[in-house]
């Protein structure tokens, strides 16, 4: 009947917009990070602030029920004028996720970090270090991937050349192809003589 709707409904949801999991950063663990509850419009019992320039840092502890690609929204605020704010997110102490910039915003608002991890089910921890700049984190969601959130994570590539060669081109698409997936390095020799 009635509830065996709602069940299917909450089912068909969870998987079509991706699922959630919120993380409180005053349920985290802080360092160099202070718990605060100043700036209003936190969620919960208040947030982190960090502090410019002294790469503070939250650990979270989550969960994740199943294999898959998972993205990181945070929620934020920036309480000073500054526009020159950012962070890095790393996991399980070897994953390095992204580094990014912070768009301006008194209040609060939910920005996607800029890349996708790949966690197996179980238990993780996702570090949020301040990098420079002062805001306010008011929590984390782990979201499962699916295309929409994909495509919203890593937009489809903009080559800002219009008068690119095909050769461009496709180096181009192939740099784009293999991100998240390892490291690209090179080595250039340069002899004067």
């Amino acid at each position: 009947g009635m509830r065996k709707s709602l069940v299917l409904f909450l089912v068909m949801i969870m998987s079509v917009s991706g699922f959630a999991m919120k993380y409180e950063a005053e349920d985290a663990d802080l360092y160099g990070a202070k718990n605060k509850t100043t700036v209003e419009g936190f969620s919960g019992n208040g947030y982190a602030e960090f502090i410019s320039y002294d790469s503070s840092c939250v650990a979270f502890n989550i969960n994740v029920k199943k294999d898959g690609d998972y993205a990181i929204k945070l929620h934020y605020a920036l309480p000073s004028s500054s526009a020159n704010v950012a962070f890095k997110i790393e996991y399980d102490e070897e994953g390095y996720l992204c580094a990014q910039r912070l768009e301006p915003s008194k209040k609060y608002k939910s920005i996607y970090a800029n890349n996708i991890a790949y966690l197996k089910a179980g238990e993780h921890q996702i570090f949020v270090t301040g990098l420079r700049g002062e805001w306010c984190l008011d929590y984390i969601e782990v979201v499962e991937v699916n295309d929409k959130i994909r495509k919203t994570v890593l937009p489809e590539p903009v080559l800002n050349n219009k008068n690119a060669t095909k050769k461009e081109k496709k180096l181009f698409s192939y740099i784009w192809s293999i991100r998240g997936k390892g490291i690209l390095s090179g080595q250039q020799i340069y002899n004067a003589n």
